[in-house]
């Protein structure tokens, strides 16, 4: 496999996207007018989204995950199993919660889980070749999980799936009690994925989130201070383009330090939607997500 798996070739790769960092498939928030003739229903994790090959894992930036080392064993299995070349998509875990997870990554030692719920050849993932249908794609997963056990021992996981179908009357009634179980038992909510789907590195909608609060990571471009020098508020850049300053969502803690908002580092949003020029409506500040760049 060699070359094919550097992280340039990941990289350029990339460059076909609308966002050319992003290496994995992007999820967009959940549209009942988009549902599946075929879908499932998929449990959230709030990890770090992670992309593995060759026992390498990078997060969907580019950024090399060393706190999931630990996994190499499980994730050369797995591609083993698949047949050797493929691309593993899926969310570095830690049990113990977010902040644990993010822990693992500045240490970059970890003992958490890859939860793995996609995997593609590279020729499709550099887009040379056609992708197979996701419901082709996991009914190979599941039999590599089920020939290979050394798979789990070494602490991959394959994220579990529901299947439904989307044309029967109340499928979207599913999809709203199955958030509400997730959200109940701990998630961070749901997945929607339309079973037909190839796998693309772009926003669509063959997957679609359903989360208790609709958030976003955006990078900080600036940071307005008020005049004992405490921040008012950080501007951040918007995917349609434009800027937005959030004042919401700080402590007075945070706010009385302003460097703890690096210019360049991304933050986390929640929000209720967006306009139609691309302005988040009620944007509060949630976290920093270090993990990111």
């Amino acid at each position: 496999m060699g070359e094919v798996h550097q992280l340039d070739s990941f990289a350029r790769a990339a460059k076909v996207n609308r966002y050319p960092r992003e290496l994995c498939m992007r999820v967009s928030d959940w549209d009942p007018a988009h549902m599946p003739a075929l879908g499932a229903i998929e449990p959230k994790h709030d990890g770090i989204r992670a992309i593995a090959a060759a026992g390498r894992v990078y997060s969907r930036e580019g950024v090399d995950l060393n706190c999931v080392a630990h996994c190499a064993a499980g994730i050369y299995a797995l591609e083993n199993a698949l047949g050797g070349g493929y691309v593993l998509d899926g969310e570095y875990v830690q049990p113990e919660g977010f902040q644990a997870t993010l822990s693992d990554f500045h240490r970059g030692k970890g003992t958490g889980v890859f939860m793995v719920f996609d995997a593609v050849p590279v020729a499709v993932y550099n887009g040379s070749e056609r992708s197979r249908p996701l419901s082709d794609r996991r009914q190979l997963l599941a039999a590599a999980f089920d020939a290979q056990p050394l798979i789990r021992k070494a602490g991959v996981g394959l994220v579990l799936q529901v299947p439904f179908d989307g044309t029967l009357a109340g499928a979207g009634d599913m999809v709203e009690d199955a958030f509400g179980v997730a959200i109940e038992d701990g998630w961070e909510g749901v997945v929607v994925k339309d079973l037909a789907s190839p796998y693309v590195r772009s926003v669509n909608h063959h997957w679609m989130r359903l989360k208790a609060k609709t958030t976003v990571d955006l990078p900080i471009v600036a940071r307005v201070l008020r005049p004992d020098g405490t921040m008012k508020a950080i501007v951040v850049q918007l995917e349609s383009g434009g800027t937005q300053s959030v004042g919401v969502g700080f402590s007075d803690g945070q706010r009385s330090r302003p460097l703890d908002f690096p210019i360049g580092a991304v933050a986390e949003l929640v929000h209720l939607g967006t306009t139609d020029s691309g302005a988040l409506r009620s944007a509060s500040f949630l976290r920093m997500r270090s993990d990111k760049q």
